[in-house]
């Protein structure tokens, strides 16, 4: 008995002495923003690799024409979005700040408060709200097909699941940065100056114009690969706006509510369902 309570202190005294040195680590290079820009953004990074492979199958026909080779298309993307990744992570975190927007996981663990209890009933609502979404896109895509807009749906289920999943951290962390880290904190920040509000994130009327605007962008933001896919027309366009509009709303109380956190795992989670899980149940 003696010997197992001498084993359990000695693992504890170690995971402290390997936290103080975690700790006293990052606190000597770096700041507490820096930090947490490093992290954010080289996750943003990591994920544009990942949805290179669901990205070069989708455009497959396109690339056949393209002026360069597939590595150097590859090499291309990925420092173009890498350049644009770390320009959103490093204003948006500056414009998060300013308006209160929260980092409840992620700030913890970079400082000396961090603990495995942060993620106890974290995950539940974003997981949840996800996983909510993913089906309300997926019968609201149906009653688009109703009304005539027919989305081969061959055409994405039969790009290998691998890289379907792969690609929904893409939207789970880079999407996440542009438009809700960057673009909604700029626009709440853009408002609270313009309403004179030194809290703009209580004004409900505010954040929802702002969160609107946003969603309204994340709808535009997909045609390009919508087009990849179908012509586009106004019924392909509504669809895009409506459907990603969804998703678009429930990011952006997410982001408002419970942190950036929680708009990443529900994205992920939307987009692991849409992109994976469903069209295997569904066939």
């Amino acid at each position: 008995m003696r010997r197992g309570v001498k084993s359990v202190t000695r693992v504890a005294l170690v995971n402290v002495e390997v936290s103080k040195a975690r700790n006293y680590f990052l606190g000597s290079f770096m700041t507490q923003h820096q930090r947490l820009f490093l992290v954010i953004w080289v996750s943003g990074t990591l994920s544009v690799l990942a949805v290179l492979p669901y990205a070069f199958d989708l455009q497959s026909d396109l690339l056949q024409n393209a002026a360069f080779s597939l590595p150097v298309l590859a090499l291309l993307s990925f420092l173009q979005t890498a350049i644009l990744l770390a320009i959103a992570t490093y204003l948006g975190l500056k414009l998060a700040h300013k308006v209160g927007f929260q980092f409840p996981i992620l700030e913890p663990l970079l400082s000396r408060s961090g603990n495995s209890a942060l993620f106890k009933g974290f995950f539940p609502l974003p997981v949840m709200l996800g996983f909510a979404t993913a089906v309300v896109i997926t019968f609201g895509n149906w009653l688009f097909t109703i009304a005539g807009v027919v989305i081969d749906a061959e055409h994405i289920s039969g790009i290998p699941v691998w890289k379907r999943l792969l690609a929904s951290f893409y939207g789970g962390i880079a999407e996440e940065i542009l438009l809700r880290l960057f673009l909604l904190s700029m626009l709440v920040w853009i408002f609270g100056k313009l309403t004179r509000s030194r809290q703009p994130l209580t004004r409900s009327g505010l954040v929802w114009t702002a969160i609107t605007i946003a969603t309204i962008v994340f709808g535009l933001g997909h045609l390009p690969a919508t087009a990849v896919i179908i012509a586009l027309t106004p019924l392909v366009i509504a669809r895009a706006l409506v459907l990603n509009g969804v998703a678009g709303l429930v990011l952006g109380w997410l982001y408002w509510k419970k942190g950036f956190e929680a708009a990443s795992v529900a994205h992920f989670t939307a987009d692991i369902m849409i992109l994976v899980v469903l069209p295997l149940i569904l066939g």
